[in-house]
């Protein structure tokens, strides 16, 4: 990897993570208050607010993805800034049609509804909340091409700062929102402002933060729209690249959201609660093999352009075994630690059992290597079949899980979660990218494999069996604390050189310099 492109890789990636764990530290504070101010079915309500947010992500259709993926492709500045205008304006009219529609159906008496069991006491507030909420954050969309043009630009950690900062104003929403002693509909009020507001900041640094882009726009955003630029740039290509993972983006939603509306319908809004804190705690802990997709991806284009394939499968396979040891990590831990955190930090009331645990874990396993694939896949534009692909996992996911959910309950739902993506997108996904490339770029499954075998496998079957046969919470503490220090320690050695020095590599640009040098203050 050269000098420059490793110095953004890590650049990226380390900003990647400094944002996930802001998000987090302030999630770790904000749970419990918010579960605590609102209660258990507001707060379960809250939680079907956010997935609404969700599949109204969906109306963006793909357009910032795909403003990212092919702006990232050129060389060129002014073509990579057609491409961001292009898209401003089909979204703009995208997010107008929608806006419309939204509100001509916002006008029917007890659409709520469609959330789920809302309880008459606060059917009005949630109403109130949800039209806020949805409003407000198809006026936030428009901002969404000058995002995905930071990544273009292979100004990764600007993006990430934005989408820091936009993503955790929900804090100051909240302590406003306590403070004022208001409702959700308040609560939905201020943290779409003041997205707005960080949105509305990231927009013009976009525009006049960067000299080069002062001078083209200057000249007129109609000069940039009409622009000459090779086809697969122009408005026809964003919207069939978008087109396709909108398609995609739509299954994920299903695999992702659907499981708080399901259980919503069969349980009630409160039993959201504990499946909602529970997911959330061990999502949180991807934080492990997130970051680097998204600092990667724009250099998977650019090496993709330029012919340099060597690197591209090189790169993909090291970041891969990584990620198969890092999301082992997440399940590993989250059977070990989940229970008595969630305890410590909400209450006993808010966990969701052993089975959800260990179903999300391992479904955090198994995304921890589809992440790296789609990302892959998403970043070479060969996302033909991928729509197929990403529905095979939808349609599985939602049939297992209202089987499971009458059968095991929360547990249930998660496990459908589990298994549906096992038996689709965790091999169907690099199969593709084998074939799509020729075999040029294959995922190299044996030390995959042998991680799972010889390191997984083990520290699995020793935390269930010290959460079955060791009562007392301090001795099963200290030995789950072994066996995850030593499925670490064992995938470090097995780990090749080359990741291992990366590792160290990215560990020195996130932590602090005193630390780095082992000072003190």
């Amino acid at each position: 990897m050269g000098s420059d492109r490793r110095r953004k890789v890590i650049l990226g990636t380390s900003s990647g993570y400094l944002s996930i764990l802001v998000t987090n530290l302030l999630s770790v504070v904000s749970v419990p208050l918010t579960l605590g101010y609102f209660g258990a079915d507001r707060y379960g309500a809250l939680a079907l607010l956010m997935t609404m947010v969700n599949y109204l992500s969906v109306t963006n259709f793909g357009i910032p993805s795909a403003c990212a993926i092919l702006a990232a492709k050129s060389a060129d500045r002014r073509e990579q800034l057609a491409i961001v205008a292009r898209s401003f304006v089909i979204l703009a009219g995208i997010s107008v049609v929608v806006l419309a529609i939204f509100l001509l159906l916002s006008g029917y008496p007890g659409w709520v509804a469609v959330l789920g069991k809302i309880p008459d006491g606060i059917a009005g507030e949630i109403s109130r909340a949800a039209f806020w909420t949805a409003v407000l954050f198809l006026l936030n969309l428009l901002a969404a091409p000058f995002m995905s043009g930071f990544i273009a630009l292979q100004k990764v950690h600007v993006e990430r700062f934005y989408n820091t900062v936009s993503t955790n104003s929900y804090v100051l929403a909240l302590a406003a929102v306590i403070f004022f002693r208001g409702d959700l509909a308040d609560y939905a009020i201020a943290r779409g402002g003041l997205v707005l507001l960080c949105n509305m900041a990231g927009v013009m640094h976009f525009l006049c933060g960067y000299t080069e882009n002062r001078r083209i726009f200057s000249e007129g955003s109609r000069h940039l729209l009409q622009a000459a630029t090779p086809p697969e740039f122009g408005s026809r290509a964003i919207i069939a690249s978008g087109g396709r993972l909108f398609v995609a983006g739509l299954a994920a939603l299903v695999v992702w959201q659907t499981d708080n509306l399901v259980i919503s319908h069969f349980m009630g809004v409160g039993a959201v609660t504990p499946y909602q804190v529970t997911f959330k705690l061990i999502t949180m802990t991807f934080i492990l093999f997130t970051a680097i997709n998204p600092a990667i991806s724009p250099h998977y284009g650019r090496a993709w352009a330029t012919g340099d394939i060597g690197w591209i499968a090189g790169t993909y396979n090291q970041i891969a075994l990584a990620a198969s040891a890092l999301g082992g990590l997440v399940w590993v831990g989250a059977l070990a630690f989940a229970e008595p955190i969630i305890d410590l930090w909400a209450g006993h009331a808010a966990y969701a059992g052993p089975l959800a645990v260990f179903s999300l874990g391992g479904y955090g396993y198994l995304l921890s290597l589809i992440g790296v694939h789609a990302a892959l896949l998403s970043s070479l534009n060969l996302v033909k079949n991928l729509p197929l692909i990403s529905w095979l996992e939808a349609g599985a996911n939602l049939a297992l899980s209202l089987v499971f959910v009458r059968l095991l309950g929360l547990g249930g739902v998660a496990l459908g979660t589990f298994l549906a993506a096992l038996v689709t997108v965790f091999w169907l996904i690099p199969a593709e990218i084998a074939r799509r490339t020729d075999g040029k770029i294959a995922l190299a499954w044996g030390p995959v494999a042998a991680q799972t075998a010889f390191a997984l496998f083990p520290a699995l079957a020793g935390v269930l069996l010290a959460n079955r046969f060791i009562p007392a919470i301090l001795p099963k503490l200290l030995v789950n604390f072994a066996i995850v220090a030593g499925y670490l320690a064992l995938s470090w050695w097995r780990l090749p050189e080359a990741i291992r020095q990366q590792a160290v590599e990215l560990a020195g640009s996130i932590l602090p310099r005193k630390l780095r040098k082992g000072g003190g203050p």
